[in-house]
């Protein structure tokens, strides 16, 4: 099957081709949090190959990705929803992916706060393959999620909101802001 023929297919079967995957067990299987990259993206880069000019398509493009949604970190507040239609998890519960541009030594506090879900978010370095940190809970009496961290290194990070049970739907509230140091 030549590669557009497959990748025609592939698109119908899915929305990206996995990059990565993070699963938190000791277990390594091929469930958890699956990073895709676009198939929009690939295209190209499979039309060159047959082309035989790989080596101009595989320059980096730009971040294009429209569920992905940049994240501020001036402190702005952002208003979504997690609700049906939404990608989910293996688990079946709905998330959300924002991205920004992190420097290295930068603390930041994301807070997600919502009167009707229970909030949980996860910080990822894809770039690393690498879950950075997560919170479900800022106390056992506290339902709402908040993440305070300093940033590893210079790169683009990724910040999945999520429900914690499947299912869960409703709207929340999500903050960014570098601390100052």
């Amino acid at each position: 099957m030549e590669l557009l023929t497959l990748l025609s297919h592939w698109q119908y079967q899915s929305h990206g081709i996995n990059s990565a995957i993070f699963n938190d067990t000791e277990i390594k299987r091929f469930i958890g949090i699956s990073f895709a990259i676009p198939t929009e993206l690939i295209q190209p880069f499979l039309v060159a190959v047959e082309q035989g000019n790989a080596q101009l398509a595989s320059e980096r493009q730009q971040h294009n990705n429209s569920q992905d949604t940049d994240l501020p970190l001036n402190g702005q507040v952002l208003q979504a929803s997690l609700k049906n239609g939404d990608r989910t998890l293996p688990n079946n519960s709905y998330f959300h992916t924002y991205v920004f541009e992190g420097k290295a030594g930068q603390q930041i506090t994301i807070e997600m706060n919502s009167q009707q879900i229970d909030p949980h978010l996860y910080l990822l370095l894809p770039a690393k393959e690498r879950l950075i940190a997560h919170n479900d809970d800022i106390s056992p009496k506290d339902f709402n999620a908040r993440l305070t961290i300093t940033l590893p290194e210079n790169d683009i990070y990724y910040l999945l909101t999520n429900t914690f049970e499947a299912g869960e739907s409703g709207s929340y509230s999500l903050r960014a802001a570098i601390s100052q140091q």
